[in-house]
């Protein structure tokens, strides 16, 4: 069929005019919303909304987001980094990298918030109220195929910087009278095998105040780690220096305060037996910093065997 100049003119005029009958010159396609107090509530799996960080004068926290939760803005896990771009907005894609302190700081503390940060390799952020001692920031981070592996809401994000240098309160362990403490290496690793009865020994005047003023500006993780490396004993959370008393007995408190897991899916199995404990590798103690008035000290980890 043979197509004319005034056809093609005539189609292409009704073409503008469907364009402007479904989508009116003065109605623009909205740009996200700027980042306010609201992006620091997000949803829960039941579908109600959890607020963080709403007091203006709290120390710097962190939190994560849970694998089933989503963003105020209906970011999850999983989705891509553009559709957090579409929601919040353009950002700089960001090479994860130990020159951000944020980030060297994490790598150090992994652990303790229970967080695998190998897969970390971008980072998308966005903060609300930037550069007040108020700040909040959110961070997704992305793994190599852009995708979410997590996402951290921070209060007062250069807070979390690394100290030089490590934690060191004097601690120490010592045995009841008429025993005493050995040394093997096991797994690499130097393990210290302690009698029932030994006692756990600090320098008080070296553990650092917390947020609070009082000394108990450390924390401590205690796992128990059968012959596969798998987690077979654990306290629930970690616990301030404060739980553990000054020259009391040490197994005492791990029977108190230790649970039994599976090492398949770390259920829950009971409270931890110190004369059924059966075969394994060793416990390890890690001491993290909690005072972050200036900045964090280098986490310590000891090993040691009943």
């Amino acid at each position: 069929m043979k197509i004319t100049l005034k056809r093609t003119l005539a189609m292409g005029l009704m073409a503008i005019m469907f364009a402007l009958t479904f989508f009116p010159a003065n109605v623009a396609f909205a740009a996200p919303k700027k980042m306010s107090l609201e992006d620091f509530y997000y949803y829960l799996p039941d579908g109600s909304d959890w607020s963080f960080m709403e007091v203006e004068d709290e120390g710097p926290r962190m939190e994560l987001l849970g694998e089933d939760c989503k963003t105020k803005r209906g970011i999850k896990v999983g989705d891509k980094a553009s559709k957090v771009t579409s929601k919040y907005g353009k950002t700089t894609k960001k090479k994860v990298s130990n020159k951000d302190s944020f980030t060297k700081f994490m790598s150090y503390y992994s652990e303790y918030y229970e967080k695998d940060t190998s897969k970390w390799k971008y980072y998308l952020e966005y903060t609300y109220k930037k550069g007040t001692k108020n700040s909040r920031t959110l961070r997704f981070y992305l793994n190599a195929k852009n995708k979410v592996v997590d996402v951290l809401y921070i209060h007062r994000i250069n807070y979390f910087k690394l100290n030089k240098k490590s934690i060191d309160i004097d601690l120490k362990f010592v045995a009841p009278k008429g025993k005493k403490i050995t040394t093997k290496k096991i797994g690499g690793k130097k393990v210290q095998i302690l009698p029932n009865g030994t006692k756990i020994k600090y320098n008080n005047k070296k553990v650092p105040k917390d947020s609070w003023g009082y000394n108990y500006g450390l924390m401590f993780d205690i796992k128990q780690i059968n012959n596969k490396g798998k987690e077979i004993g654990k306290l629930d959370y970690p616990i301030t220096i404060g739980f553990i008393k000054n020259n009391s007995v040490f197994d005492e408190l791990l029977e108190r305060e230790m649970n039994s897991v599976s090492a398949k899916d770390g259920a829950y199995k009971g409270d931890l037996d110190m004369n059924k404990l059966g075969k394994y590798k060793y416990f390890k103690m890690t001491i993290y910093d909690n005072d972050w008035e200036d900045g964090f000290d280098k986490p310590v980890t000891r090993y040691f065997k009943y």
